[in-house]
């Protein structure tokens, strides 16, 4: 990737000041996801907050608000540069204090290192993966989080209780699993992707607990029925504990035509840097995938969907007999491209689609229940703040004279962008509320866009966790991952634009970076803390 940022006003309208930002959540957190909350505060000390599950009782977070120091700061007088010596001194000591507030009793047995990430602010982030005698605990997470003086500030994750006499010697050999999830998925030529030894319990995400297993996480693709998905295998008897679908129903840039089909990517039509073949889709998916790059660029510092750089694949004309009565469009977990229905291809689509990316890359949410309604709600928000940076209208009654991102594909619809009142805004009344904070207004396929994030509950969501009455998962829709992300939409649309809603009046702030950092497993208590 060889774009180079302009520094035109680019980073201002995308950061909120911290301690603004603190007091906002605060607040967000009793007006919209508080009827439901799941969680509940208990003190330990004087400094350190211990919040809790109601539903498990477990630690989720443990929050130091003044910040510890563990080793002599970074910055400070007399302290030396960070090195993985003082990195493993320091996280060392986090641990040996925060690992018994989460039920560890052995850091060295019971936790493996995964990852340290430093974001731009100097702030770090130690990851440690949850281990049961060697073997990873799916979904099992404890976080260490730094300020830019290594002080201790958070630590958040689950650590589940795991039996000490479930046995981590599975009587079912790899590739037996992988037998059994291939005949679950019938006919076609499904292919093993990946296969994991884990311990799991899926009342861990949401399902029905069956108590902690040994298991086969197992994930199969099959190219000729564009069909993805994962197992969870009982490694003891072959059971299937679990199945769902991997598919996220929106600068190397490669943009393919499927010519119909479902295999991807289809036929190579326009590469980075060539010129324009004439076919709107084909340009549309070419120009909006760089307004979505370069608002990540940006904003973040991040080279495309995972940070390195990987190529932005994208489809058009896919499925489309299909797409008469079912259009949709994707982001394929086991290929990692996007794929476009005809009429689909709009800006803030595109960029939904590549938030999919974007947290298959970083807290690789699964794509059910409540945190595949994070997963969606994630990429709504990216997609509108891509929506509003390429035409400079990130501030509610204002456009920019030029967008950021000039493109013979233009911006798309951006005005009205005032302020909303509480009532709908439908195409067919002219927008008359405006489009701001509205999800594929430039598609001609909707009449009225796919989701309203100001307003959730006129295209049919909920706008508060109280009235998630389907929860713990529907049947349908992955768990309502399509309609559960209104409450978080509505959540960051408030924080923006200021709202009084559920009794309580919030001052807005400017569009923001929501990045989702967490456990696998993550709900919208866990939502509301990290946001």
């Amino acid at each position: 990737m060889n774009f180079v940022a302009n520094q035109k006003n680019m980073i201002a309208p995308l950061v909120i000041p911290l301690v603004r930002l603190r007091v906002l959540t605060l607040t967000l957190a009793f007006v919209v996801i508080g009827a439901m909350c799941n969680e509940s505060l208990a003190l330990s000390g004087d400094a350190i907050r211990v919040i809790r599950s109601q539903n498990s009782g477990l630690p989720t977070w443990v929050l130091l608000p003044g910040g510890r120091a563990t080793t002599t700061p970074a910055g400070s007088s007399g302290a030396t540069a960070r090195t993985p010596e003082t990195d493993e001194l320091r996280n060392r000591d986090a641990l040996a204090e925060m690992a018994p507030h989460f039920g560890v009793i052995s850091s060295r047995d019971q936790l493996a290192f995964q990852e340290s990430t430093t974001d731009p602010l100097n702030h770090v982030r130690a990851r440690y993966r949850q281990i049961h005698r060697g073997v990873p605990v799916f979904s099992g997470v404890l976080q260490l989080h730094f300020d830019s003086q290594d002080a201790l500030v958070l630590a958040n994750g689950r650590i589940y209780p795991i039996p000490e006499s479930l046995s981590t010697s599975p009587r079912l050999s790899p590739r037996e699993a992988e037998v059994v999830a291939i005949e679950m998925m019938g006919d076609g030529s499904p292919k093993a992707e990946s296969n994991e030894l884990v311990v799991v319990d899926p009342g861990w995400y949401g399902d029905q607990p069956v108590g902690a297993r040994l298991a086969y996480h197992v994930i199969l693709a099959d190219e000729t029925k564009r069909a993805e998905e994962a197992f969870f295998i009982d490694a003891e008897n072959g059971d299937i504990l679990d199945r769902w679908s991997l598919l996220c129903t929106a600068l190397d840039r490669r943009v393919y035509d499927a010519f119909g089909l479902t295999q991807l990517p289809g036929g190579l039509i326009r590469s980075e840097g060539q010129v324009s073949n004439g076919d709107p889709e084909i340009d549309r998916l070419y120009d909006y995938s760089g307004d979505v790059y370069e608002y990540f660029q940006r904003g973040f510092g991040r080279d495309s969907y995972d940070g390195l750089g990987s190529p932005i694949i994208a489809t058009a004309y896919y499925n489309t007999q299909n797409c008469q009565n079912f259009p949709n469009a994707g982001w394929s977990f086991v290929f990692r491209q996007m794929f476009f229905c005809p009429g689909l291809t709009v800006d803030d689509v595109i960029a939904h689609e590549f938030t999919h990316g974007v947290t298959q890359y970083s807290a690789n949410l699964i794509y059910q229940n409540q945190p595949g309604q994070l997963n969606e709600s994630f990429s709504d928000i990216f997609g509108e703040l891509t929506d509003m940076f390429n035409s400079d209208s990130a501030f509610a009654g204002s456009s920019g004279p030029t967008p950021w991102t000039p493109h013979p594909s233009g911006t798309g619809i951006d005005a009205p962008n005032g302020l909303r009142s509480n009532v709908c805004s439908y195409s067919n009344e002219g927008y008359a509320n405006g489009v701001r904070w509205l999800i594929a207004e430039d598609s001609d396929i909707f009449t009225s866009g796919l989701r309203d994030m100001w307003n959730p509950s006129c295209l049919q969501h909920p706008d508060r966790a109280s009235l998630l009455t389907a929860q713990p998962c529907i049947l349908v829709d992955n768990g309502g991952v399509h309609s559960g992300s209104g409450v978080l939409n509505h959540a960051f649309a408030i924080a923006c634009d200021g709202k009084s809603f559920n009794g309580q009046t919030v001052s807005g702030l400017v569009p923001s970076r929501p990045e989702p950092s967490g456990t696998a497993p993550n709900n919208l208590s866990d939502g509301r803390l990290g946001f």
